[in-house]
């Protein structure tokens, strides 16, 4: 699909726009507890015990009572209550002949796992393993979603789905200082505030007036030759609508698209006027204005914004300005994160402001691929990239179809820049504000920027990576452990085993595998030897008994993970002893 496209001049005191167009709960039950980080407590065993002795309960003449059968059952889990020191409950018989219990008190994951493999160890227990919760995995049902690569891809999107399993963003302001908004079904009304129209200059305003509480946009649209010497005219944009659908259009709202914060708010602040142009004075003030501070003339602002968004810039060669580094640094002590764009012009974005201010998480581009886009800027002062897409397939987001005036029907569109990978950036910030509202903006660039994933395409100078929603949400969380320590001995080669290998019940053992970019499939499986081992694959961090990528939790030593189009990086690997384990062999093996 196509993306229009469109540009700004970029002068010395004018802004340009950065844009190339082309938890689960659970009601009414004691099994179950969900804790602040997104784990649950649960009480809950599944014990299966071996034919002999469940043959001599079908074969006894009194088995023909089932309350007699239960009584045997209760008679068993009384035993292996003693020989455990727990207490536990027969809560009833499975259809596949195991037997669901329940422990007096709740534990996490790891210690029932722990207490199953304490059951095991009675010669009348064939198997023991905790009851698992399960749930839905969110993917929204608007119509459009499934043209949205940026949020679902795991290539060169953001795999949202895996993220908004912990959050929203519900309880977030994101600021757009932009265009300005336009109603629409996707934004409206649930997500739009009160915001602020800061332009002050009429000559650019285009909507004949100065500052004033009205953030709608009246289009940026002017005759030939205005904006620039020679140019054929410009239409409007309609930009901040845009910006704005991709960070926090409504979810799960049987409509068009979503958006990557979907249950935040949008505080529209209008800074572009005609042309897309916009003065450094004017976004000085919007900062400020945002992050809920004081601005002379201007009411105070009764929705401060937690993560502000600037899809756009100015040529500053010689710096940051004071002017604007010092608005920053004010939206910043009111505890707001200020994410901007690198800008499209394929230079170095420390030429650009407010790329180039400190305290700001500066955002290159991404195509498809995951490579830089070939418009995108970079350099030293690009924190991280997100999805801005290309000429190929831009980002499909809320727009208005109106070429200079606005209409009135839903429209959506494709655009590609930095100005949208922008926002990509801002919701994420939104989510990690709503599991942790007292979350400092250092906090966020560090958590995002040490999250990010590794580039899976050529992206030099874009910063520490791809933005990565589950991964930040699970740093914040306390749900990502330290990838364990690099030894020469743990790393796996392509399709060469590790034999040998012995792990006692109850212990596990680390091993990891380096995947190159463009591998078409990953297999790593375990084989041969005595016992029972649990294979777990984890990418990027060490799995465990609650987080992992892959867990086959098969009987005995054949277990088998495959990825397909697995992407780049460090895949980690831990086998626990179900039961004690001899002279395993382990292979990773790739195409």
């Amino acid at each position: 699909m196509s993306s229009k496209i469109h540009g700004g001049l970029n002068c010395l005191m004018a802004a340009a726009i950065f844009m190339t167009v082309t938890s689960v709960q659970a009601a009414g039950t004691d099994d179950v507890q969900f804790k602040d980080d997104g784990t649950f407590l649960s009480n809950r065993i599944i014990v299966k015990y071996k034919t002999p002795q469940n043959t001599m309960l079908n074969s006894s003449a009194i088995v023909e009572s089932l309350a007699v059968q239960k009584q045997e059952i209760e008679a068993k889990v009384n035993q292996i209550a003693q020989e455990v020191g727990e207490n536990l409950t027969l809560m009833r018989q499975m259809k596949t002949g195991a037997s669901l219990i329940q422990t007096d008190e709740l534990k996490n994951q790891r210690e029932l796992k722990q207490l199953a493999t304490k059951m095991m160890q009675d010669p009348a227990v064939e198997y023991a393993e905790p009851d698992i919760l399960y749930h839905a995995s969110m993917v929204p049902n608007d119509t459009r979603y499934q043209y949205q690569w940026n949020l679902q891809d795991t290539t060169g999107g953001m795999n949202m789905p895996s993220a908004w399993n912990m959050a929203n963003g519900e309880g977030v302001v994101i600021a757009v200082l932009d265009t300005g908004y336009l109603p629409h079904p996707d934004l409206m009304p649930n997500l739009i505030l009160p915001g602020y129209d800061m332009i002050g200059d009429t000559d650019i305003s285009a909507d004949g007036n100065g500052r004033d509480g009205d953030a709608l946009d009246p289009g940026s649209w002017a005759r030939p030759g205005y904006c620039s010497k020679g140019d054929s005219g410009h239409n409007s944009s309609w930009h901040g609508t845009h910006v704005g659908g991709i960070a926090a259009a409504l979810g799960n709202n049987s409509m068009g698209v979503t958006g990557v914060a979907y249950n935040a708010r949008i505080l529209p602040v209008r800074v572009l006027g005609t042309c897309d142009f916009g003065w450094m004075s004017d976004f000085a003030d919007a900062v400020i204005w945002a992050a809920g501070g004081n601005v002379p003339g201007t009411p105070k602002n009764s929705n401060p914004a937690q993560v502000i968004n600037m899809s756009l810039g100015g040529s500053s060669p010689n710096g940051c300005s004071q002017t604007q580094q010092q608005a920053i640094n004010q939206a910043r002590a009111l505890g707001a994160t200020v994410v901007v764009a690198a800008g499209n012009a394929n230079i170095d974005a420390r030429t650009i402001e407010p790329a180039n201010c400190s305290g700001v998480i500066t955002v290159a581009a991404t195509n498809v691929n995951g490579g830089r886009a070939d418009y995108s800027n970079y350099g030293s002062v690009v924190d991280l990239a997100a999805p801005g897409g290309d000429s190929q397939l831009g980002i499909l987001s809320t727009l208005n179809g109106g070429q200079r005036h606005a209409e009135e029907q839903a429209y959506y569109e494709y655009y590609m820049g930095t100005s949208m990978a922008t926002p990509h950036v801002s919701g994420v910030a939104a989510l990690l504000y709503s599991v942790k509202p007292n979350i400092t903006p250092d906090e966020v660039e560090s958590i995002l920027v040490n999250t990010a994933r590794p580039f899976p395409a050529n992206c030099s100078q874009c910063g520490s990576g791809i933005v990565n929603p589950t991964a930040a949400l699970q740093a914040i969380l306390g749900q990502n452990p330290t990838p364990p320590e690099d030894v020469d001995d743990d790393v796996l080669n392509n399709g060469v085993s590790k034999t040998g290998i012995s792990v006692n019940r109850g212990e596990q053992v680390f091993y990891r595998v380096e995947v190159p970019w463009g591998v078409s499939s990953l297999d790593i499986f375990t084989d041969g030897g005595t016992g029972d081992v649990d294979l777990y694959v984890r990418y990027e961090a060490t799995p465990d008994y609650n987080n992992f990528d892959c867990r086959p939790y098969e009987d005995g030593n054949w277990e088998s993970c495959r990825f397909t189009s697995p992407r780049s990086g460090v895949y980690y690997i831990m086998l626990d002893g179900y039961s004690r384990s001899r002279n395993i062999r382990l292979t990773a093996q790739y195409q």
